[in-house]
């Protein structure tokens, strides 16, 4: 005798629990088969692009931006990335290329490598605020006012994706290996200088001695405030910038030389003239 019909169906609980059993396998099934690109949100940090998703790409050899006309090489090195400074400071890619947080990227507008950088570069106020401000007085500056776009900006000096520390963590002091750099780093755009610099008796102790002791660029020019030496300003403070070494005799008792140098100078007929030059 067979039972009727109705009662060979399974309650209708059952049925919404199957129901709702089998949506979920279909919807965790979906979920593993998402490819890595459309689970972008797995690859931030705190809702910020991890600097390994960016290398992932950009540490392969030989990758270039066509920038109108013009091949702008963008491999990162990881090592040398590492090594730097700004990822000693947990910085991120993105902390810079604020414009950029998956790929593929937003279309560069501009049709030149140097209105790249141009365009880039202001990005270093956000945290070196007092070194940008001074940069705006510099004979840098006024030469870019100017409209030479080759005149010096913070990346030219400082490669964001290389550059080491150049002061002491603790201490704020320039570090020996930096002073030993900045020559050779002036020198990209100052080469005629610098190699008048490097055969005089300053420029041999530090290039072929390794002696932090002697004046180097900056020492005599500033750092980021610099002026326009071709002035008579400049001229006339040359002595007050000899006399920062000259008559200190922490350094000058290791060489066996007076600190009386600026003392002889100012009374002769010379430095004479140059302080009446000071008091017009």
């Amino acid at each position: 005798m067979s039972l009727p019909h109705k009662l060979l169906r399974p309650p209708r609980s059952i049925q919404t629990f199957i129901l709702i059993l089998g949506l979920g396998l279909l919807l965790f099934t979906l979920t593993e088969l998402v490819s890595p690109a459309q689970a972008a949100p797995a690859l931030h940090q705190e809702n910020k692009t991890s600097n390994d998703f960016c290398l992932a790409c950009h540490q392969e050899e030989g990758i270039q931006k066509t920038i109108g006309k013009e091949k702008l090489p963008v491999t990162i090195n990881p090592t040398e990335f590492g090594l730097s400074v700004h990822a000693q400071e947990n910085i991120a890619c993105v902390d810079c290329h604020t414009n950029i947080s998956d790929y593929p990227h937003p279309d560069v507008k501009v049709k030149t490598v140097r209105d790249f950088s141009l365009e880039l570069y202001t990005t270093c106020k956000e945290c070196h605020e007092e070194q940008f401000e001074k940069t705006q007085d510099s004979v840098h500056q006024h030469a870019f006012d100017e409209g030479n776009k080759n005149a010096a900006i913070c990346t030219d000096c400082h490669n964001p994706h290389t550059q080491t520390r150049l002061t002491g963590k603790e201490s704020g002091e320039l570090t020996p290996s930096a002073r030993l750099s900045i020559p050779e780093k002036c020198a990209k755009c100052h080469s005629t200088i610098y190699n008048q610099y490097k055969n005089s008796v300053h420029g041999k102790a530090l290039t072929e001695e390794n002696n932090v002791d002697v004046p180097t660029c900056i020492d005599c020019h500033g750092v980021h405030n610099i002026q326009d030496p071709t002035t008579v300003t400049f001229r006339n403070s040359t002595p007050g910038l000899c006399a920062n070494c000259h008559t200190n005799p922490k350094i000058m008792d290791k060489y066996g030389i007076s600190t009386k140098e600026l003392d002889t100078y100012v009374a002769d007929f010379h430095g004479t003239t140059v302080t009446l030059f000071e008091k017009l």
